[in-house]
This record gives structure tokens, C-alpha cells and sequence, in this order.
């Protein structure tokens, strides 16, 4: 210890005296570490916690899987998640909820509140105590008291933090419910709730295995294995197979750790990407950082030849100069940490808060404990690993031999082969990091004009939940929107107005089991899906949908006339190949379903309704009045801005029902762009990360040449003492920066292509060979090699051979 303290010591003073050193070293170093800092940050809170639960390692996410799609969860029928708690001894607690949108007309303006209605086990699963009051009783969930508990951050915005909430009522769906208690910010399960109310299953709801829509969770007893799990509740679902074969023929169980279920497998796989690219930029901070070793080595020589020659061994030598490097780069960690913290605050920053509550964990991404310990591990990572082959070089220093080396020295590409492979290797991968970043701007611009003509930023789309106690059948629901439709459409500057269950990128989006008559034979044995959509008779003419054949929907399509449908043209190609599917017939449901049948009357254009969509999926549309929802979208196109009909639109509902709460009220190209604003960090982070790399790695090139240029001086004298002209010195100086570039471009296209592969599996909008992503990474690497090998050239052909060869 006494000796490394000693080290520690001399580094410090040598280095007190080079200050331009110390700040050459420092800022790649604090960029490398600082960026890393923060994506781990980022990723920590993602991906280990978020959802703050003690037992979060023995919880699980469980649904049925459906023989259709079977590696969905699907939702679970209330009398299967029954069985599984009865017969189940795998779990310490079985619970179950389900998300509802409830009309709430107390503390303020009427909204749409979103509900969970949860089983009597569920806050005993959890135990979560609340930050005030207490949480429903399992009596009180079995009973389905009128009771509710709310969340932190519905408590604070609706409520004001006001405490005396508690005990008080509130009016859900008109019934009034008394408040027990809040729970605390850190409780957001489910993600997005604002508050919690009993399930409560009557007993016709309690022997129901055809309806599924209950979500399930899981405590696993601490003996217990995910595996082992798993295969009890599949042999309990083979066994209702066979019990209830009308209903649960071939349906199984799928299960999952609750921490998978929310952060999701594409999260996962862009967070480690990032990851990935900042260690890559790291990279080549220290590849910038040990080539300025290798550049200070003409001075540490001969002081290195003289301790050896005194001597030093050269472990001893090897490990002080590796202390050196180490100081320097837990000095850069000390500015990377304000990097990082700018970083996050960015992020944070710029999400909005509407987004990052559908983001499990964003609320806890911080520089905790856990960063800063990942900060000084990577720095004296980053310290040891840039100085350890310049140390091992300049350990083997002579003193004759430089003593008889004198002031004559070469720097072929013999001589620097190892920095000329770091520069290359630097080159490489900012060509494969630009390559990524420019490929994720260019998806995500797909992404956003997916759907061509739409023209969304005309659009404005108003979200209607009609509450079950005052629009309990479809003639209500059906009264109500051919009475607000007509009003909506007289609002000044509406071009044209509608409705929909779903509007691009809404996330709404309902799949259904459909059956076709006469199925051709590759599709009668089966039951496929498509979307589902319900849709006013002006739809396609307000989103901007053409229609390839037939008609569109008619004030005539009513509730008692001859059920009819429209078709996508993907629907019609994969289900009738070339056939005309005009007058044709489907129904919802599997074939021995009461269904009705419905006559396809138009085939309309494909519609891009998620970015998760890798192909165009067939979608069925039905007439709102034949099948009206009681969650629908309302799509006005304006002529002029949509966000100012917010006001008449709001005033158009309030006619017909002036407690009806609103929701969701935007433009779709926000629609659009929120819902793929995960992506659009990734994409800024990636370019953000790209730019540094190609600093970084233009001024490794311009150092190394700097360096050659310095250590040829005397060579180039002589040269241009000979008769070479100042072009042929330009010349030989830029060739060789150029060589270096270009070598390590090859290499990094090859290595883009690989990622372009990656994440064209990912994004749909990305193409694997996409032509100008990689022409444009490449030229712009190009111009700044240029740039940096350049100046030094200039440099070159400004030496004075006079003087030079004086020097000899």
C-alpha cells in the first residue's frame, strides 16, 4: 500500500506539470464514462426495478394461451383462475383483476378514471402498506363493497394531497363508493391505475369459461420453481380440457416472472443495445486515450530508460504508469457524474408525463448507490485498460540504445502498427454506432408516415368511454352516437367527422376469431383472427382510407338491416387469393358460434395500426350501428388547426351528455408520435452517441497524424530539401490518414451490417440494406478523416528544410 501511495505521488506531480496532457486525457475519458454512467442508469431502473416489490423474484404474470396464438397471455375466464386457486398448491397467493374505464364525477370536472378491480387476495400478494388509510379487506373484495382505494398520483392531481380524502366518497359509474385510503407513490401496479375497487363475481360470472378477460398474478412459494409451476397449472388446464371441452379444448397456461411481463422483451433488447453502443463509445474513448500515451511515450522514454537503468524493475515501472492512468480516469469519472446527471435530467425531462407513467421504473431512474459504484468500476476499468499496452511499450525502454538512437527516429507503419490498428478499430466502430443512429431516424420516420394520404396532423381524435349504467345495451349506445355524430360534423371548419373503436396507433386495437363461409379447405379446419374494428359510415372518408372495390358504409346499414362488413385488402389476398370477395360471407367467432354472418360490401386499403407490426394484418370493419362499442374514438379532419375544435367539440357532447368525461384528446400525429416515442429515445440517443463517437474518433486520427507528422519532421526536410513538392508531402500525409479511415470503414460497414440485420427484426420501418444510411455514415466519416489528417498535412508542408537538416 505504502508503495502505491508513492506511485500515486509521483503521477501526480508529473502530471501537475502537463496540463495540456491531463486535458487531453480528460475529456474522452469523462464523455466515455459519463454516457455509460447514464445509460446504466437508465437501464438499472428499467430492467431491475420497476415494479418495487420485495418478492419481485417470486411473482408471476399468468394467462391462458390460447391454441391460436400460443405464445400470447391471454386473458383468463373467471371460472379457470377459480380452479387454479382451489386446486393449485404451487402458490402462496393466486389474484386477479381487471381494468375498467369508470365515469367519475366527484372532486372536480367529470373524467375517466382508470379502475382495477381487483380480487381479495390481491393487496395481501403485494404487501404494500398504504402511504395513508388502508387497503380493501379480502371480506370487503369478496362482498364487492362499495369501497375504493386511490394512487398516489391520481390522489395529488384530482385531489390536491388533500388527507381528508380519506373517508370520504366519490361517485363511480354513479354509485357512491367511500374511500379507504392512498396508496404510496411507488405502487403503480397495475401501470397507469388510478385507483383500486372490488371484483366481485356474481355466481353465473364465477362459472363463466368462455368469457376471458381476467388478468392473473402469482406468488410462488419460496420452494417452489417457475418450471415446476407451470407444469401444475398446465396439467389443471388439460384437465378442464377435457371437463369442458366446449370451452377449453386445447387451451393451456402460459406463465411468466411479473418483471418480464412489464418490461417487456423489445424494452430489454433496446435497453441492452444501448448499453452495447455506449460501451462501444468507451471503447473509443480509450482507444483516443492510449494512443496520447503512445504519443507521450517519446517522453517518457528516456526518463523510463534512466529509472530502469537505476534500477527500477519493470513491474515496478509498468505499475506506475498504470497508476497514472488510473488517477486520470477516476478524475474524469468525478466530471462524468455531472454528464450523467445532465443526461438524466434530459431524459427525464423530455417525457412526457402522460408517456412515462406507461413505464415501469421511469420514476426511479437517479444516480443511486449502485451508479456510482458502476462509475468507478468502469473507470479504473477504462484507466487500466488504455494505459496497459502504452505501459508495457514504454517499460521496455534502453538507455543505450537510446542513447545511440539519438535524435533520428522513424515512424513508419511498422513502428506505429498498434495505434494504426486502435485508429482503425476506432473507425469501425463509429461507422457501425453512425450506421445504427442514422438507420433509427430513418425507421422512425417510417414509422411516423406508415399510413400515406392520412395527412394526421389534420385529424383530431377524442376517446368516449360510455359508463355500462347509463348505456348498458347497443340500442343506447347506438342512440347516443347517432345523436352526437351529426352535431359533431356541424362544428365550424369540421371537414368530416367519425367514429371508431380504434385509431392508428391508438393501442386499442381488438383481435377476434372470425370463421368464413365456404372456407376455402387450408382455412376451414381452422378459426384465424383478424382486427376488428367498428367504424361510422364516414370513416375511411376521414382517416383518408381509399377503398380498392364496393362501397362504404350507408346511413342505411342500420341495426335491422342485412349485416354487412368491409374487408382490408391483406384480409381479402390471404383469405380468397385472387377471388373476388365482394358478396362473400364471414362471421366473428369460431364456426359453431351464434354469430351472425356478415356480407362483405367493400375492400379497403391496408392501415398500419401499431409499429409492431411487422406485415399489414387483415382487418374486418363493421358499421357502428350494426356493432356499437362502448369505448370509441371520435376522428374529426379540420380544415384549419383540429386542436382548436377542442372547445365545440367538447360542447357538441356535453349536449347530449353533460357529464360524459373525456379522454384521450389529440391530434393523431401525436397519437402517432407518443406512441412510438420509446423508440424516438432510442433513436436521439443512438445519434447522440454516434456524434461522439465520430468526434472522438476524428480526433484519434488527427492525433496519430499529428504524431506521425512529428516524428517524420526530419524525413519530410529532407524530402523537400530533395525537390519534393508541397503537394506530393500533402499528399503522402493525407493517403495515410485516409488509408486508416478507410480500412476501418470496410470493417465497420461489415459490422453494420449485422446491426441493420438486428434491427430490422425489431423495427419494421428499418430496411437491412438500406442504401443512404450507410453512404451517408460513411461520407460524413470520410470528410471528417479528411478534415483530421488535414491539418497536420498542413502542418507537414510548412517545415523548413534548412532548418531541418541543421538539426541532422
Amino acid at each position: 500500500m505504502q508503495t502505491l501511495w508513492q506511485d500515486a505521488r509521483y503521477s501526480l506531480r508529473g502530471l501537475v506539470k502537463s496540463p495540456g496532457f491531463v486535458l487531453a486525457v480528460l475529456v474522452p475519458f469523462s464523455l466515455g464514462i459519463g454516457v455509460n454512467t447514464a445509460i446504466f442508469s437508465v437501464a438499472d431502473a428499467l430492467l431491475r426495478t420497476p415494479l418495487p416489490f420485495s418478492d419481485i423474484d417470486r411473482m408471476t404474470a399468468i394467462g391462458e394461451r390460447d391454441p391460436d396464438n400460443p405464445e400470447d397471455l391471454s386473458r383468463v375466464a373467471p371460472a379457470n383462475y377459480l380452479d387454479w386457486k382451489a386446486r393449485s398448491a404451487a402458490f402462496e397467493k393466486l389474484a386477479a383483476y381487471n381494468i375498467l374505464g369508470l365515469d367519475m364525477a366527484s372532486g372536480g370536472n367529470p373524467e375517466i378514471a382508470n379502475a382495477a378491480l381487483v380480487s381479495e387476495d390481491f393487496f395481501t400478494l403485494f404487501k404494500t402498506p398504504p402511504a395513508l388509510g388502508r387497503v380493501i379487506s379480502p371480506e370487503e373484495a369478496r362482498d364487492g363493497q362499495q369501497v375504493a382505494v386511490l394512487s398516489y398520483g391520481f390522489w395529488k392531481r384530482r385531489f390536491g394531497a388533500d388527507p381528508r380524502v380519506v373517508g370520504g366518497e366519490l361517485k363511480l359509474d354513479g354509485r357512491t363508493c367511500v374511500v379507504l385510503g392512498v396508496m404510496p407513490k411507488q405502487f403503480t401496479f397495475p401501470l397507469t391505475v388510478d385507483l383500486w375497487a372490488p371484483l366481485s363475481l356474481t355466481p353465473r360470472e364465477s362459472a363463466d369459461r368462455k368469457t376471458r378477460y381476467l388478468r392473473v398474478v402469482g406468488l410462488l412459494k419460496p420452494t417452489t420453481t417457475l418450471k415446476q409451476a407451470v407444469t401444475e397449472l398446465g396439467g389443471i388446464a388439460a384437465f378442464q380440457g377435457a371437463e369442458f371441452p366446449e370451452t377449453n379444448r386445447g387451451w393451456g397456461v402460459n406463465m411468466m416472472l411479473l418483471r418480464d411481463y412489464f418490461t417487456g422483451g423489445l424494452t430489454a433488447q433496446y435497453l441492452l443495445m444501448m448499453v452495447g453502443a455506449v460501451l462501444f463509445v468507451l471503447l473509443i474513448a480509450c482507444t483516443n486515450v492510449a494512443n496520447i500515451y503512445f504519443a507521450r511515450a517519446t517522453v517518457k522514454r528516456k526518463e523510463v530508460a534512466l529509472r530502469s537503468a537505476l534500477g527500477a524493475s519493470r513491474y515496478r515501472i509498468v505499475r506506475q504508469l498504470l497508476t497514472e492512468s488510473t488517477l486520470l480516469a477516476l478524475t474524469g469519472s468525478a466530471l462524468a457524474l455531472g454528464i450523467a446527471q445532465w443526461g438524466i435530467h434530459l431524459i427525464r425531462s423530455n417525457m412526457p408525463a402522460t408517456i412515462a407513467r406507461f413505464i415501469p421504473g421511469f420514476e426511479n431512474i437517479s444516480l443511486d448507490f449502485r451508479a456510482l459504484l458502476y462509475t468507478i468500476v468502469i473507470a479504473i476499468v477504462a484507466g487500466f485498460g488504455s494505459g496497459f499496452l502504452p505501459a508495457l511499450k514504454i517499460s521496455r525502454a534502453n538507455l543505450n540504445s537510446l542513447l545511440n538512437e539519438g535524435g533520428r527516429f522513424s515512424s513508419g507503419p511498422a513502428r506505429n502498427g498498434l495505434q494504426n490498428t486502435l485508429v482503425i478499430a476506432e473507425v469501425g466502430i463509429t461507422v457501425t454506432l453512425m450506421v445504427g443512429a442514422v438507420l433509427m431516424v430513418r425507421g422512425m420516420r417510417t414509422l411516423i408516415a406508415v399510413n400515406p394520404g392520412m395527412a394526421p396532423e389534420a385529424v383530431l381524435t377524442v376517446r368516449i368511454n360510455l359508463p355500462e349504467s347509463r348505456y348498458a345495451d347497443d340500442t343506447a349506445r347506438a342512440a347516443f352516437y347517432q345523436t352526437v355524430l351529426p352535431r359533431l360534423q356541424a362544428i365550424p371548419n369540421v371537414r368530416s367527422a367519425a367514429l371508431a373503436s380504434n385509431v392508428p396507433y391508438a393501442g386499442a386495437e381488438t383481435t377476434s376469431r372470425f370463421t368464413l363461409e365456404n372456407a376455402p379447405p387450408e382455412h376451414a379446419a381452422d378459426s384465424p383472427a383478424a382486427l376488428l374494428e367498428s367504424v361510422s359510415q364516414d370513416y375511411f372518408r376521414t382517416l383518408n382510407i381509399p377503398l380498392r372495390q364496393g362501397r362504404a358504409f350507408e346511413r342505411w346499414d342500420g341495426p335491422d338491416a342485412p349485416p354487412v362488413a368491409i374487408v382490408t385488402a391483406a384480409f381479402a389476398s390471404r383469405y380468397w387469393k385472387g377471388a373476388n370477395p365482394l358478396g362473400k360471407r364471414l362471421k366473428t367467432g369460431p364456426p359453431d358460434s351464434a354469430g351472425r354472418w356478415v356480407q362483405v360490401v367493400g375492400i379497403a386499403d391496408d392501415v398500419r395500426y401499431s409499429w409492431l407490426q411487422g406485415e399489414m394484418l387483415p382487418a374486418i370493419y363493421l358499421p357502428e350501428t350494426q356493432a356499437p362499442r362502448s369505448r370509441m374514438y371520435v376522428a374529426l379532419r379540420a380544415n384549419g388547426d383540429p386542436v382548436q375544435l377542442v372547445g365545440a367539440v367538447r360542447a357538441a357532447i356535453a349536449t347530449v351528455a353533460p357529464n360524459l368525461p373525456l379522454a384521450g384528446i389529440n391530434t393523431l400525429a401525436r397519437v402517432i408520435s407518443n406512441s412510438v416515442i420509446g423508440l424516438s429515445y432510442v433513436a436521439v440517443m443512438m445519434t447522440v452517441l454516434g456524434g461522439i463517437a465520430l468526434v472522438l474518433s476524428s480526433v484519434g486520427v488527427f492525433g496519430l497524424m499529428s504524431y506521425v507528422v512529428s516524428r517524420q519532421t526530419q524525413e519530410i526536410g529532407l524530402r523537400m530539401a530533395l525537390g519534393a513538392s508541397h503537394g506530393s508531402i500533402l499528399g503522402m500525409v493525407l493517403r495515410r490518414g485516409l488509408m486508416l479511415a478507410g480500412t476501418g470503414t470496410v470493417i465497420g460497414l461489415l459490422a453494420s451490417m449485422a446491426l441493420a440485420l438486428l434491427l430490422s427484426s425489431l423495427i419494421f420501418g428499418v430496411k437491412p440494406l438500406d442504401a443512404p444510411a450507410f453512404a451517408g455514415a460513411t461520407l460524413l466519416l470520410f470528410l471528417m478523416a479528411l478534415l483530421a489528417s488535414y491539418i497536420p498535412a498542413r502542418r507537414a508542408i510548412r517545415v523548413d528544410p534548412a532548418v531541418t537538416l541543421r538539426a541532422q
